[in-house]
């Protein structure tokens, strides 16, 4: 079975890296896979120069501005570029909101799990039969 690609499980936990530790060539990598052709060789050059990571580019979220002055691009891959880094850290934001409400829900399953096997058991206690005497 295959999934689609925006809940295939090893896209999201590149996705989830990218935040903290893409360097530029791993944050190229991605732009390339996501929109082949976007970047001419040049504009990857200015990219590498400008030593754009995963972190950088999540903070330019939207800012074709960014891309086009600070890192030199045309405007074109430039408001591609900021569109790219805004899906990115939507996509982000909606993943740590999930996992976040996973690990509550878990939580709090565990918990009512612990309380029910708690009553159970003092309930076993109270209804053993007494051993005769």
């Amino acid at each position: 079975m295959e999934s689609s690609p925006e809940h295939d499980p090893k896209q999201a936990s590149y996705k989830e890296k990218a935040a903290i530790e893409w360097n530029v060539n791993d944050l190229l990598a991605w732009i390339e896979d996501e929109r082949p052709n976007l970047l001419e060789e040049g504009d990857r050059k200015e990219l590498k120069t400008a030593r754009i990571s995963g972190k950088v580019f999540l903070k330019q979220a939207g800012n074709a501005e960014f891309f086009k002055k600070k890192c030199k691009l045309p405007i074109g891959p430039s408001i591609e570029l900021a569109d790219l880094a805004e899906d990115l850290a939507e996509d982000l934001a909606a993943a740590i909101k999930s996992k976040l409400y996973l690990s509550c829900h878990a939580h709090h399953v565990d918990s009512k799990l612990t309380t029910s096997q708690e009553t159970d058991s003092r309930l076993k206690m109270w209804t053993s039969p007494t051993p005769p005497i």
